[in-house]
């Protein structure tokens, strides 16, 4: 699953302040997503998670993640491409293909 995190940290090894950051991680669930952000970030504070799904990642209007990753399918191998539906749809729009 993939959720969009809001938080204050910076770049791991930036110097310089802090300052609130938006980012996209891919885990299992919400504690893996918080422990995955320190591969990336450092001095993390005031996290906050969402589940990515249709409603929220708008493509409620009639669009589904069939519609925006369309380009490749490797049927969960986590091929890395941007397009490929398997790697970036939506559980709910998973379950429903």
């Amino acid at each position: 699953m993939y959720y969009n995190a809001r938080f204050a940290g910076r770049k791991k090894e930036a110097i310089g302040v802090s300052r609130w950051i938006s980012t996209t991680i891919k885990a299992d669930n919400e504690e893996a997503a918080s422990l995955a952000l320190y591969d990336r970030f450092e001095h993390i504070t005031r996290v906050t998670l969402t589940p990515i799904t249709c409603e929220n990642a708008g493509h409620y209007n009639g669009e589904t993640c069939g519609d925006l990753f369309n380009c490749c399918d490797c049927g969960g191998a986590d091929c890395g491409c941007s397009y490929c539906f398997s790697c970036n749809a939506c559980e709910d729009c998973k379950l429903n293909s």
